[in-house]
């Protein structure tokens, strides 16, 4: 089932659910957008966001992020296309779009559900979750130039892991790290290194209580990894979105670093963490999936800074060059598809823009280029409800 399709049906599900709960109190109330009919949004205090492509088939639909290049065009990848289960396109910065690579399922995967990264070689780098070794595979990881020559570097076999769900990530030793949802020895998740030339090392089997998988990996500045593992929005595996960080020591041990204790009566927000960021402070933060802002200390203390709109669904954060962190969220629809905000390290929230559909919705990550500008996506809506591109820039 496609990303978008999920997130439709399981919304309600799970705002219902918070709701009904009695600890799932409203928090920062997120202001109703103002009323607009055009491609661009604005609010004198905080910034204009304006909808730069319209996804159509063709070019691709539903966009699941940007990355910018060495070249200064930004590339993406989406979830499906007219031609092909998944588009890699380059689009220069005054919105010229163009399909680079329209994935062949069989052979190259099918379903990328992450966004790709830039290699330290200039290249982009990616994940589909499924297909490759001739349908076979159950996903691939891949290297695309920017002329579009694509080459896969690894297939996957349910042994090593299956469905690779989340970004890759460039470590310092300049290999490539990231985990899958399930497979492994386990049927729970994995995490993998992948070298430049292709070589393909798992290195944790998940074996835990919880239901799976493995989720957002990520190094710090000190050269240590962290992995999330627990339920996952947007998968089969609804449960209680309890979770758990874990610390990778430099044997590979799994050391509790942090937990969530899932949905329930008492800390119904403590569920589906998103990824971390290592802040300009030394500490972590993140949100969790129903707006828990909390942050996280060296040694696994964690706080919540702040609770924020029950209403809405809050995808991870980026922390912008301005020390402020900027994120996404998912409303509910009509009349709220979604938003983009900035929140200060103390908790403060401020809506940037409003999405009402016609010019995109279920937004997903950011990327800043310059100081104050900032470009992304949205999973669905659109001219032709397949997803747009956005731009904001923070007005002063």
């Amino acid at each position: 089932m496609k990303k978008s399709s999920v997130l439709q049906s399981h919304f309600y599900i799970l705002l219902g659910l918070c709701i009904s709960l009695s600890a799932c109190q409203p928090g920062n109330v997120i202001p109703s957008p103002p009323s607009a009919e055009s491609n661009s949004s604005s609010n004198s205090e905080a910034a204009t966001v304006t909808t730069i492509v319209h996804f159509q088939g063709d070019n691709g639909s539903n966009p699941l992020g940007l990355v910018r290049a060495r070249d200064g065009n930004f590339y993406g990848i989406t979830e499906g296309g007219r031609i092909g289960p998944g588009v890699i396109f380059r689009l220069t910065p005054n919105g010229q779009i163009q399909p680079i690579v329209h994935l062949h399922g069989e052979t190259q995967g099918y379903n990328p559900e992450a966004e790709l990264i830039l290699g330290r070689d200039g290249n982009l780098y990616g994940t589909t979750s499924g297909g490759g070794a001739n349908g076979q595979g159950f996903g691939t990881v891949f290297r695309v130039t920017t002329g579009g020559e694509l080459t896969t570097l690894a297939v996957f076999d349910h042994k090593n892991g299956s469905s690779p769900q989340r970004p890759l990530m460039q470590a310092q030793d300049g290999n490539f790290y990231s985990t899958t949802y399930t497979g492994g020895d386990h049927q729970q998740g994995t995490v993998f290194r992948l070298t430049p030339a292709g070589e393909l090392t798992t290195l944790i089997h998940f074996n835990v209580d919880r239901f799976p998988g493995a989720l957002d990996l990520i190094q710090d500045r000190s050269g240590k990894f962290y992995v999330t593992h627990g339920n996952f929005y947007g998968t089969e595996y609804m449960a209680d979105g309890a979770a758990t960080i874990f610390r990778l020591n430099n044997d590979q041990a799994l050391e509790p670093f942090a937990r969530f204790a899932g949905l329930n009566e008492n800390l119904s927000r403590d569920a589906y963490p998103s990824r971390l960021v290592e802040a300009q402070d030394g500490n972590f933060y993140g949100v969790t999936l129903f707006g828990n802002f909390f942050r996280l200390t060296p040694d696994g203390q964690k706080t919540t800074i702040a609770t924020l709109d029950r209403n809405f669904l809050f995808n991870r954060l980026i922390q912008g060059s301005d020390g402020n962190f900027y994120g996404t969220a998912i409303g509910p629809e009509p009349p709220d598809p979604g938003i983009v905000f900035r929140l200060t390290p103390q908790g403060k929230m401020t809506p940037l823009g409003y999405f009402r559909g016609n010019n995109g919705s279920q937004p997903n990550s950011l990327v800043e280029v310059e100081n104050g500008t900032f470009y992304g996506t949205t999973l669905m809506g659109g001219n032709h409800d397949q997803g747009t591109v956005f731009k904001f820039t923070i007005n002063p």
